[in-house]
């Protein structure tokens, strides 16, 4: 889904959304989206900065494990990056991630979330060479507030829920 088709999307996350990231599904089970690797992404070298998928790697799982607990606040406390092979330069055009929740946590009061992230072609979300792989563990055991509400909205309206 591209931002425009869900303007509420680019204003919860805002980071994310000035380096030009787009959320796709979004469920309890998985969430997807794609960047279009720029040079505010990358580093002087050219190649994508890993602060860029620790933060796409966080927002992925948390917005998913949010929607998961209920809307329950999250609050990440662990998050591990591994880089697997040459990290996405701009010449690879795009990344496309995927947050998928392990079978035995979700829901759970703990979760623990698998994303991926592979480089991939500027039209699609077809997989290429997989580059990134994290695990993000969130708490969600946090009462909501009323400083959420516009959140569960927008959320509830994007994943279709």
């Amino acid at each position: 889904m591209r931002p425009e088709d869900s303007p509420g999307m680019a204003a919860l996350d805002p980071a994310l959304s000035s380096l030009g990231f787009e959320y796709g599904d979004m469920s309890p089970e998985r969430v997807t989206g794609r960047l279009t690797v720029t040079t505010p992404c990358c580093q002087p070298s050219g190649y994508i900065h890993g602060g860029v998928f620790a933060l796409m790697a966080e927002s992925l799982a948390s917005y998913g494990a949010f929607i998961a607990a209920g809307f329950q606040r999250v609050a990440a406390v662990n998050l591990c990056i591994n880089h697997l092979s040459s990290p996405a330069s701009a010449a690879a055009a795009a990344v496309h991630g995927e947050a998928r929740p392990l079978e035995y946590t979700a829901g759970k009061i703990i979760q623990v979330w698998e994303v991926d992230f592979w480089a991939a072609g500027p039209l699609g979300p077809e997989k290429g060479a997989l580059v990134v792989t994290s695990r993000v563990v969130p708490v969600c055991d946090f009462p909501p507030s009323d400083a959420v509400g516009h959140i569960v909205s927008t959320l509830k309206k994007h994943s279709k829920l």
